[in-house]
């Protein structure tokens, strides 16, 4: 019986990927009068039913599965393809209760739910499933889950005790700094634990697990991020420098990305001088990226920073949970703006002359061009082995008179590259130079005819 019901369930497989879904309902109606009590079928058929525009049929016999709640994460998971679209996707988690408290102990059904709880932001209930999945199988994936978890209340919780306090001085028409509640007061997540709470359980989960790769298995990229991130959003800058510098150095397989995770912490830390030196080096490896040209500009020239699309870089994004330790009520809640305001209030780097000095400096040394393999290579390819060239003298000619030397140098000159092509232009550092005129006209140490003159100069480029 098993063997045959294989092989219908792989027929009905071939005619989704045939996308004959009219046979696939056929195929399926016929199995379930087989196999009444195999909710497999039934799905299969709803998800066919779905795909040939029958959403209403579809939906009934979703709600009877989802009555009978099979104990089976395949066919749950395949009923989110009829649910999702019909904007019912909730539905999915109250079977997956259901159908947990029939296995307890199921993985698949377990993670299931998690996704579940992900899905609807349900940030502490996500946790509690975390927490049960490591219980009854211990796991270190499941327990950077309950990490996450923790990070997400955090923000949570100190997004709603911003909002509140705003909402308090509006009604109050009172200002909010001194005697508001803090980020710790807030209890809407959490389960009654505020933001600065939530934050130190997962940093100190998060340090535990990270110790345990001492070895030769250095912690992921992603966990190595998480931690560093916690760290911020405690305002442990000097923590999350020596922790990127030290134990966390080999998570980054790329130079690159370290640099600018170092460069985004010493942007957070208010050290404009180390973070421009930081976006100086991680230029130099990404030369084309706009978002660090923009950020090494905000950093030697805080007066005209007004980067919020260039703070999105990777790394930057990555590390920020969107919470600042000491967020006072009714200030933004962390992210990218309070980048944005640190960089407004924190100390310049050098003196504006020299910070414009110091940024030509760099633009002027950057490359124009992407470096390409056949450009690398060519030094190689240029010298031939003499042994796999025909033996000519030195002195051969053309029937014309002319020396092959010239035949062959006056080809070169002709086909304009030969075996590699045009290397593609580096647009970054060329626009970071009209960017920094731009600069200069807002402090006006530049005139409008600059300004004109250097957009020229990037469209002659």
């Amino acid at each position: 019986m098993s063997r045959q019901r294989e092989q219908r369930l792989q027929a009905i497989y071939d005619a989704f990927d045939a996308r004959n879904y009219k046979g696939a309902i056929k195929l399926s109606n016929a199995a379930i009068q087989k196999y009444p009590d195999q909710p497999v079928f039934k799905t299969l058929k709803a998800v066919a039913l779905d795909r040939t525009g029958k959403s209403a049929e579809a939906l009934q016999l979703v709600d009877e599965i989802l009555s009978l709640a099979p104990p089976d994460d395949h066919v749950l998971n395949m009923l989110l393809l009829v649910l999702k679209p019909a904007k019912r996707a909730a539905d999915l988690q109250q079977a997956y209760e259901t159908a947990c408290s029939k296995e307890p102990n199921n993985t698949e059904l377990l993670q299931g739910l998690f996704g579940c709880h992900v899905r609807s932001f349900n940030f502490q209930a996500q946790q509690q499933v975390a927490m049960k999945l490591n219980k009854t199988h211990p796991n270190e994936l499941y327990q950077w889950w309950v990490i996450t978890s923790l990070a997400l209340q955090a923000h949570e919780a100190a997004a709603n005790a911003a909002v509140a306090a705003n909402h308090s001085t509006e009604r109050r028409g009172t200002p909010a700094a001194g005697g508001g509640t803090s980020n710790g007061g807030a209890t809407a997540a959490g389960g009654g634990l505020g933001a600065d709470k939530l934050l130190q359980l997962a940093e100190a989960m998060a340090g535990r697990l990270l110790s345990k790769h001492t070895g030769c298995c250095p912690p992921s990229w992603e966990c190595a991020m998480l931690y560093l991130g916690l760290l911020q959003a405690q305002g442990k800058y000097d923590a999350a420098l020596s922790a990127l510098r030290g134990p966390l150095f080999r998570s980054f397989s790329l130079s690159a990305e370290r640099r600018e995770a170092e460069a985004a912490l010493l942007l957070a830390k208010g050290d404009l001088a180390a973070a421009a030196a930081a976006y100086g080096q991680a230029i130099q490896d990404q030369p084309d990226d706009w978002a660090l040209l923009l950020l090494y500009l905000d950093c030697l020239l805080p007066g005209t920073a007004c980067s919020l699309p260039a703070i999105s870089s990777n790394a930057v994004a990555q590390m920020l949970t969107g919470i600042e330790a000491g967020t006072t009520p009714g200030t933004v809640v962390g992210g990218l703006e309070a980048l944005v305001a640190k960089l407004s209030t924190g100390e310049a780097a050098t003196s504006v002359e020299d910070g414009i000095t110091q940024a030509e400096s760099l633009l002027l040394k950057l490359p124009t061009t992407a470096p390409t393999e056949s450009s690398s290579s060519s030094p190689s390819s240029t010298a031939t082995d003499p042994a796999s060239q025909p033996q000519q003298s030195s002195n051969t000619s053309t029937p014309n008179g002319q020396d092959n030397n010239e035949v062959n140098n006056s080809d070169d000159n002709s086909s304009g590259h030969i075996g590699s092509k045009q290397l593609p232009l580096l647009r970054g550092p060329a626009l970071a130079v009209v960017e920094l005129t731009k600069r200069r006209l807002q402090l006006g140490l530049a005139s409008q005819q600059d300004l004109a003159d250097a957009i020229l100069q990037y469209h002659d480029k």
